[in-house]
């Protein structure tokens, strides 16, 4: 019995050490907190949000400041609490008030053994890139638009797949 629960222990430890090492190679803020959101377990990428050391396992989430602006972090605390309260996923984007965009997906964490929600998963994924790419699509579409609305020069499109299908209809 004592060698079983040895083999066991090692697996779960070599398990352990397996989702350190995928938290530690992603670069996406992970936090995993209990139905009464206290922290279980983060990624190191989750610390460009909050200050977290991995002796504050077990504090409540609502105890720590973020680096966001106070009104972001009151928005995150709420938005947290009030998916944990309602056993409910969210999804939201955040700024960081400097130059960081961040989309935060809450997920409920469901135990596998009684299939229902006993915490929450919370993932930080920075899409900046993304909000900069956007930004631009939308400056360029204004200036194409201003571009179209007051050129002198008539602009038209032509489907010519259409055009085709067209004419191939009525030679029918």
């Amino acid at each position: 019995v004592n060698s079983e629960y040895q083999y066991k222990v090692s697996e779960l430890e070599e398990v352990n050490t397996d989702l350190d090492n995928l938290f530690a190679s992603t670069n996406v803020g992970i936090i995993f907190l209990s139905k009464d959101l206290r922290i279980r377990k983060f990624t190191p990428a989750f610390r460009d949000i909050f200050s977290l050391l991995p002796t504050d396992s077990g504090r409540n989430i609502s105890s720590f400041k973020s680096k966001l602006p106070a009104d972001q972090h009151e928005i995150l605390i709420h938005r947290i609490q009030e998916a944990a309260l309602n056993d409910v996923s969210d999804e939201f984007e955040l700024h960081n008030g400097r130059d960081l965009w961040y989309q935060i997906r809450v997920t409920t964490s469901i135990d596998s053994t009684s299939e229902s929600g006993n915490g929450l998963v919370i993932s930080f994924t920075d899409i900046t890139n993304l909000k900069h790419l956007s930004e631009k699509v939308m400056l360029q579409e204004e200036t194409y638009r201003n571009i179209f609305n007051n050129s002198m020069v008539s602009i038209w499109q032509l489907d010519l797949l259409k055009l085709f299908d067209q004419i191939r209809f009525w030679k029918h």
